[in-house]
């Protein structure tokens, strides 16, 4: 990790295309001055918590969810495939909706957190559910429903929050770049 990140620095300072001021020297302090004052931007590190939140999710669910689906709901591998295209409908949702808000001007914080909420309900609820055992093979048909409801707001919520949270970052940081 360490050299990979001074081999990039290295490449950021010493070539053409990377550096758009050749008269400037490239210099440490203004390296950390700057890493300082994104660390001090407070929007920024909430951006990317939530990012990293919503690529977990879904990293997550791409990983182990059709092992426990699979696996713990006895589902065949092909109504797993149906399952998760409905999932999927749920991402699409979010990202239309989330397109919609923006252009009747819904500020992005507002959205952000209604799709915290949906994600923090969502999640809470499959959670306790799997964790009482209320989904489970007794009640297949009902355990299906309950993934897919919970799954589709979970979805919803990332389709929100990255189209969000990048269309903000364009905006507000736009001037700094």
């Amino acid at each position: 990790f360490l050299i990979s990140f001074t081999v990039w620095i290295c490449l950021i300072a010493k070539l053409p295309e990377t550096n758009r001021s050749p008269v400037s020297k490239f210099s440490m302090i203004s390296f950390f001055q700057g890493f300082q004052s994104l660390w001090q931007d407070k929007n920024l590190l909430g951006s990317a918590i939530l990012m990293g939140v919503a690529n977990g999710i879904l990293y997550c669910f791409y990983s182990e969810g059709s092992f426990y689906l699979i696996e713990g709901l006895k589902l065949k591998p092909s109504h797993y495939g149906w399952l998760y295209f409905l999932i999927s409908l749920g991402l699409t949702a979010g990202s239309l909706y989330s397109h919609r808000c923006h252009k009747q001007g819904i500020l992005y914080s507002t959205l952000l957190d209604r799709a915290i909420l949906v994600l923090a309900l969502s999640s809470v609820l499959w959670a306790v559910l799997a964790v009482f055992h209320v989904v489970h093979l007794d009640h297949k048909t009902s355990s299906i429903c309950l993934a897919e409801l919970f799954l589709s707001g979970i979805f919803f919520s990332v389709g929100i929050i990255i189209p969000t949270v990048l269309a903000n970052a364009l905006e507000n940081y736009r001037e700094k770049i």
